[in-house]
Formats: structure tokens, C-alpha cells, sequence
């Protein structure tokens, strides 16, 4: 969006109503077109600590490896369990490894080349 379309945008929300704005606001917000439950419910940041966990790496070294904070790394795990339906690293490990992550020619990992670029 250039600078002229970002002030029309501006000033179109500036002279809504409130319901016009939360109108506005929600428009972009649909479905869900992930399922809710198993490998492919999950985010590439919860494939990736999930991955990252099953390696053996501890929620410290994996918040380093990934450069976020020890909480998000627990945050991405709690949903991982949540939508695997397991309880702990073991079983989180177990689907992990039969889901192995996408790698290009050179070994790195897809998701974070996504993620950086």
C-alpha cells in the first residue's frame, strides 16, 4: 500500500461510525482453513519448536535457537499438545519425527528460510 492509498484508508476510517470501524476492522477475519486437530492444524512456529523439541533441545535452547522467549516457546507447546491431543514431549515427539520438517537442497529448514525472508 503506497502513502496516498494508506491516507485515503486513514481518513475513510476516521469519519466511520463505530460499527462502521468495527465493520472495517473484522472484514478480513473468516474461517479457519487449517483443521483443528493433527499435524496440519499446526503453525510452521509450532512445527518448528515442535521439531526443535523432539531433537531434545530444552525450552531455553530452543527459545535461543528461534530467537523468541522461553514463554512463547511453552506457548507454541501447550497449543501443539492441545492439537495433537498428547500430554507431554515424548508423544509430541513421536508425530514429530514421522512429520520431518521441509528442508531445500542446501539442508536448510523451509520454514524458518520462510519466516526470515
Amino acid at each position: 500500500m503506497g502513502a496516498a492509498e494508506a491516507s485515503a484508508a486513514a481518513a475513510q476510517v476516521a469519519d466511520a461510525t463505530l460499527a462502521e470501524a468495527a465493520e472495517y476492522a473484522l472484514r478480513g477475519l473468516g474461517s479457519r482453513q487449517r483443521p483443528e486437530r493433527g499435524w496440519v492444524s499446526l503453525t510452521q512456529s509450532e512445527q518448528r519448536v515442535a521439531h526443535l523439541a523432539a531433537e531434545g533441545l530444552s525450552n531455553a535452547q530452543i527459545a535461543e535457537r528461534l530467537f523468541i522467549s522461553v514463554h512463547t516457546v511453552k506457548v507454541h507447546l501447550a497449543r501443539a499438545y492441545t492439537k495433537l491431543e498428547v500430554s507431554g514431549r515424548a508423544q509430541l515427539a513421536a508425530i514429530a519425527t514421522a512429520h520431518p520438517p521441509q528442508l531445500d537442497r542446501h539442508g536448510n529448514d523451509l520454514v524458518c528460510l520462510r519466516r526470515v525472508r
